[in-house]
């Protein structure tokens, strides 16, 4: 580990700006230089270096040496994924609070004084806000519609509303308040390379004590063709990765149940969340086109329990119809069901 930069004595920075990299040496610069420029004047950065085998490694330290912000260097001895390098930085984090920066982004100059402005008056363990997408073959910025056009009165509220889905974020829009993560002993699932991010932010929500939000867009998601999230449907990487995301929402649900009473959040798991993670499948293989997998799966619906599931679905149709009708189509015209989502018959 190398650390530049660091005050000998004084105030440990207040806030801990994680960064996890794998092989991002043409964007690292970038998202480097946006989280040096903010206006908050007291943080640190963490970078960690997850086994690059390109020159991020090299082109981060030039950076972080010739700033003025105290850093870190960590380095992973192999390439473990972005769950276990989140992690690392959060163990090594120094900072009152902690956020997560993906080294192919970038933020804006108020992203951590706007974050902070609102989770320090209001002793909350969370902030987040909204973000852009910005796409890098065009250079088009495209804001993130927002559907929560309100704070809400409860933490746990945020998570009903992610249910809903009247909020889309991403681990990168919160910060956190360490010691809330540490006592919570709640971490990135390292066994997930896929999903692990939406399974921590409801994991998050729903052990947070009070959460606020700022109705402004400070996070920049950069699409290019190198991500993960650009494997397209039709990629042979695809079905692996939609596993891991569907065994992501089931272990959040499970986690949900266990910590959550009788209530509007329990039923919004028990009614959305889990059937839609039995519809999942069902969806994919149909916009995939792969009659054949699509068709293995079928022999699930004869089981009373999945039957049970989807068919709760109606107990939300006044919020999610939509999800009803699917689960419907599928427990009864699988076939139709197949053709409207694939635009093309079984073979």
């Amino acid at each position: 580990m190398d650390c530049g930069n660091v005050p000998m004595s004084g105030q440990m920075p207040l806030i801990s700006v994680v960064l996890p990299a794998y092989n991002v040496e043409p964007f690292v610069a970038r998202a480097l230089e946006s989280v040096i420029a903010q206006d908050y004047p007291r943080l640190e950065i963490v970078f960690v270096d997850d086994a690059s085998t390109d020159a991020t490694r090299p082109v981060a330290e030039r950076i972080l040496r010739s700033c003025k912000r105290p850093f870190q260097v960590l380095r992973q001895e192999k390439n473990g994924g972005v769950s276990a390098a989140r992690n690392a930085g959060l163990q090594a984090a120094r900072g009152e609070y902690v956020c997560f920066v993906d080294p192919d982004d970038f933020v804006n100059a108020d992203y951590l004084s706007t974050l902070y402005g609102i989770v320090s008056p209001n002793q909350a363990d969370i902030a987040f806000c909204g973000f852009n997408h910005y796409y890098e073959d065009t250079g088009v910025l495209v804001p993130e519609r927002f559907r929560l056009k309100k704070a809400l009165p409860q933490a746990s509220d945020y998570l009903f509303a992610w249910h809903m889905r009247k909020l889309t974020a991403s681990v990168w829009c919160f910060l956190y308040r360490k010691d809330f993560l540490l006592s919570t002993e709640l971490r990135f699932n390292e066994r997930c390379r896929r999903g692990e991010d939406g399974e921590f932010i409801q994991k998050t929500l729903l052990r947070s004590a009070k959460t606020v939000f700022a109705n402004i867009r400070l996070y920049n998601y950069v699409h290019h063709k190198a991500q993960i999230t650009a494997v397209g449907i039709r990629d042979e990487r695809a079905p692996e990765l939609k596993r891991q995301m569907r065994l992501a929402n089931v272990r959040a649900a499970r986690y949900s149940l266990r910590h959550t009473g009788p209530g509007k959040l329990r039923r919004a798991v028990l009614h959305v969340q889990e059937p839609e993670i039995m519809l999942a499948p069902f969806v994919f293989y149909a916009r995939r086109k792969d009659w054949k997998n699509y068709e293995r799966r079928l022999v699930f619906l004869r089981h009373r329990k999945v039957r049970e599931v989807m068919y709760a679905s109606v107990l939300a149709l006044h919020r999610s119809p939509e999800l009803f009708f699917k689960c419907v189509a599928v427990l009864h015209c699988p076939k139709l069901f197949y053709w409207l989502r694939a635009r093309a018959l079984p073979r």
